[in-house]
């Protein structure tokens, strides 16, 4: 093990403050980063499909200044000297080139290419604390220029144009659109979602208004670490000395002086509860904690004040006092969560396995507020076994089967998938398509002979309606096959309809008894199942 190690350099040669601590990982630590980077692997996917783009905090930027201010951005992400158009308001089609910045800077890139508009989003002004760090994704202040007016500006006073021109402080204040935007200026948020991401209230954010967390507690003292959370304290070991006081901590890095090795192991794992570091908690956001009230259970709160440091206390597993660090929290959760039940996604169990003391989980927001949801009340929800959850997962594919179908079939184009379900059914030769311009009552006719040796002819009609079923032309047209085709024993209607009326029903049983043959419909539900039954046979089709 390679002794501590406490700041250090940039790669432009300054001083760095960040805390680092040179060792060779563990096996566990090896387990954790492995974690850690298949999460982050499939976070980068899930917004690489939200934004059509590789996740850079370019494509981010584009994507959500885009959202909020009204952009048709161009189809090419590589577009020369702009990335789209305004689409309402007095900027209406013309030209922005959208520069997405982590942190407060006084350069800016000027492309040689023509463009209307430059709007720079930006995050806040990079601390002592954050050096060595990649700063989060946060849009502190929004700015516009007309670029052409800028490099006139900075053409007449000496400075090169290109990448990182040099803009003085007061050009970047007379193009500030957010906060604080001047009158004179012609463009402003649109989107009613932009408060989620540019904000000027008074927690700090200036990114998700709420943010979303796991923090682990000690397993070994379970019992006592719930009472004090249901007085408002969650308490976090590695506070056993005075000097791990977070604010002592904080204070000693920005002012570069060295950390003992448990001032060191301090920091690592607890930073972010300081509301003041740039990626801490903050007031309002949530916290799901494993192994509360009892092991295998979880437990969820709201934050609900700053850190504080009340020194050590409680002993340890280790008969030590501890547990001097204390986040003013309001429980949530009226009862243990388990993790089987239904209220609780997949992406929540799975980010469980992480084995850090405290991780941020933004991207399982929409599972986080569910689960709020469903744990705020007493009553307590019996987990279903391991089969009780397949119902609401093939509900699920159902209806993303139902949208495939809807967005890649339309009228008589669902004839052919249709089709090739009959053909996984009955066999390819068995099965004939008679749709069509000459089609005679029957879109299909399926001949076969049933285990006993008696043969069947059915006529099949295909009907995509997403209304309920009430024409009855279906039904005349099977009257029609049955005359048309020799030997027809049967009719089937295959329909994307949900239900049939009294009508339609009324009408199918007075065809059954007229022409003395079964007349069976088949409706949305029941064929997308036979769809996702048969699904690997339609596509080897």
């Amino acid at each position: 093990m390679v002794g501590p190690r406490v700041g250090g350099a940039c790669a432009d040669g300054r001083a760095s403050t960040h805390v680092a601590v040179d060792m060779n990982l563990d096996e566990p630590s090896l387990t954790a980063l492995a974690g850690l980077l298949r999460i982050r692997h499939a976070i980068d996917d899930e917004i690489a499909i939200l934004i059509g783009h590789t996740p850079t905090s370019g494509h981010i930027g584009e994507a959500v200044a885009a959202a909020i201010f009204d952009i048709d951005l161009a189809v090419s992400g590589v577009n020369a000297g702009f990335d789209g158009t305004f689409r309402s308001g007095p900027l209406a089609g013309q030209t922005v080139n959208v520069k997405a910045n982590a942190e407060r800077t006084s350069f800016l890139d000027i492309s040689p290419h023509p463009c209307n508009w430059y709007m720079i989003v930006m995050g806040p002004q990079r601390t002592s604390a954050d050096s060595g760090r990649s700063l989060p994704f946060r849009i502190e202040r929004v700015y516009l220029f007309d670029i052409e007016m800028l490099k006139a500006s900075l053409k007449a006073a000496g400075v090169g144009i290109g990448i990182a021109s040099s803009v003085r402080k007061a050009k970047w204040e007379d193009a500030q659109v957010f906060p604080n935007r001047r009158p004179e200026h012609r463009c402003s948020p649109t989107s009613a979602s932009a408060g989620c991401w540019i904000s000027s209230a008074p927690d700090g954010h200036g990114g998700l208004m709420t943010r979303y967390w796991v923090i682990r507690t000690d397993k070994g003292t379970t019992d006592w670490i719930w009472s004090e959370l249901q007085e408002g304290r969650l308490r976090q070991g590695w506070g056993y000395r005075d000097d791990q006081d977070l604010h002592l901590i904080a204070a000693a890095v920005t002012a570069r002086e060295p950390l003992n090795k448990d001032q060191q192991d301090t920091w690592r794992g607890n930073r972010r509860l300081l509301e003041t570091e740039p990626d801490g908690v903050k007031l309002g956001d949530l916290v799901l904690l494993p192994h509360l009230p009892r092991r295998g259970t979880w437990s969820l709160a709201r934050v609900a004040g700053p850190y504080r440091w009340e020194g050590p206390g409680h002993p340890n597993a280790w008969a030590m006092p501890d547990f001097g660090h204390v986040l003013p929290v309001e429980p949530i959760s009226k009862r243990p969560i388990n993790p089987l039940e239904d209220a609780v996604s997949a992406r929540l169990r799975q980010t469980m396995r992480v084995l850090s003391r405290m991780w941020n989980v933004d991207s399982l927001a929409p599972d986080v507020e569910e689960l709020e949801q469903a744990v705020g009340t007493e009553a307590a929800e019996p987990p279903p076994p391991a089969l009780g959850r397949l119902p609401k997962v093939l509900s699920a594919v159902e209806s993303a089967t139902w949208e495939a179908l809807q967005k890649q079939f339309h009228g008589a184009e669902f004839e052919r998938p249709c089709v090739l379900l009959l053909e996984a059914l009955y066999g390819d030769e068995n099965v004939e398509h008679t749709g069509g311009a000459g089609e005679r009552g029957a879109d299909a006719i399926c001949t076969y002979t049933d285990p006993l040796g008696v043969g069947h002819r059915l006529a099949v009609q295909i009907k995509m309606w997403s209304w309920d079923a009430d024409w009855t032309r279906p039904l005349e047209q099977l009257r029609q096959a049955y005359g048309a085709y020799d030997g027809i024993t049967g009719g089937v209607i295959l329909s994307t309809s949900e239900h049939v009326t009294d009508r339609f029903e009324a009408r199918r049983r007075e065809l059954e008894t007229e022409l003395h043959i079964p007349i069976k419909v088949i409706l949305r539900g029941e064929l997308i199942r036979l769809f996702v039954a048969h699904l690997p046979g339609l596509a080897g089709a």
